[in-house]
């Protein structure tokens, strides 16, 4: 029976190995004054990463600094992002830019793009940022997980999920 494997990284940061897959979502792991606990070790988050899932541009979850790291380690490996997004990361891994509503593969995994709601400051929290914000809902053959990045669960969230016979949430 297949066998998933979730390990949290800190802060929002997830690393999945399901089936030889190894996907690493909202990656925040470079030394940083404000991680609450340190990095892990880079040969555990940077090699064999086949994707790499951001849910919006904030620091702690869009770590730049390490995903030019990650391109050393893993140059495949891609970048999925919001559309709205994806010009802030060009040139670093191949990306591939999402909006709600969109599906992908990533090796024996289907990934699902849903709606979030933040905001980009204080002065326009809260809206779904044009695009900006998103979660993922990762499904396999032992997994239903979904993974919120930062958003305020409105109805149109909560709507859109419900659906969806999530498993696991984080």
């Amino acid at each position: 029976m297949p066998r998933s494997e979730l390990t949290w990284l800190g802060q929002a940061s997830f690393l999945l190995e399901s089936e030889g897959t190894r996907i690493l979502i909202d990656p925040w792991v470079s030394p940083h004054e404000e991680l609450l606990i340190p990095p892990p070790p880079l040969d555990v988050v940077a090699e064999r990463i086949d994707s790499v899932l951001v849910t919006h541009e904030h620091l702690d979850h869009l770590d730049v600094r390490f995903l030019r790291t990650l391109a050393e380690y893993s140059p495949e490996a891609r970048l999925v992002l919001p559309a709205a997004i994806a010009a802030e990361v060009e040139g670093v891994l191949p990306i591939e830019a999402v909006k709600p509503g969109d599906v992908l593969d990533v090796g024996s995994l289907r990934v699902e793009v849903v709606p979030a709601v933040h905001g980009v400051s204080m002065d326009d929290a809260y809206s779904d940022g044009g695009g900006r914000f998103v979660g993922y809902v990762l499904r396999g053959p032992d997994l239903a997980l979904y993974h919120a990045g930062d958003t305020v669960a409105t109805e149109a969230v909560i709507e859109e999920l419900e659906r969806m016979r999530i498993e696991i949430a984080l």
